[in-house]
Order: C-alpha cells, then sequence, then structure tokens
C-alpha cells in the first residue's frame, strides 16, 4: 500500500487525462501469489491445492493471464515500479 500511496501522489502532484495501468514490474498467477506469501510469512501451504478457475465451476469466465503493461505509467511519472517479489517480501 505504501508504493501505491507514493505513486498516488505523485499522479495528484502532476496530473495527466488518461487511462494508465498501476501495478507491479512484474506478475505471477494467483497459486504462485500465495503460495510465496505463505513462504514469505513462514505459513503452512501444504494443504494448499492447486486448480484452475476453469475447474471451479463459476459461471463468469476468467482471463487466463490477468497481468497489466505499466509502462506507460512508468514513462510518464519517470518511475521503475517495483517487482511483484519484491513488494511481497516487504511484507514480511
Amino acid at each position: 500500500m505504501e508504493t501505491v500511496a507514493d505513486m498516488l501522489r505523485r499522479v495528484l502532484a502532476d496530473p495527466e487525462p488518461g487511462l494508465f495501468n498501476l501495478g507491479s514490474k512484474d506478475g505471477m498467477s494467483k497459486r504462485d501469489f500465495a503460495r510465496t506469501l505463505a513462504r514469505l510469512l513462514g505459513l503452512d501451504d501444504s494443504a494448499a491445492r492447486d486448480g484452475l478457475s476453469t475447474e471451479a465451476g463459476l459461471s463468469a469466465p476468467r482471463p487466463a493471464d490477468t497481468r497489466m503493461d505499466s509502462s506507460r505509467f512508468e514513462a510518464r511519472w519517470g518511475v521503475e515500479l517495483p517487482t511483484l517479489d519484491g513488494e511481497l517480501a516487504a511484507l514480511a
């Protein structure tokens, strides 16, 4: 949240109309996110089961990849966004 707040302060200080994606420099699957966070927090994830959203019987379709390209944001505000691994490590 600190990173998001910092980036929003930059936008508010120098606003520009348009559509910009704000996210980590890279991405990971929801599975990898959950397992990485559990590992960093010292939690046991041995009971977790891997699966696909297509196997969950959900009524709305889900995209296989939800990463966004934040390079336009980086270029406009002159920043290099952190990696998701780095942000998760900062939580631990």
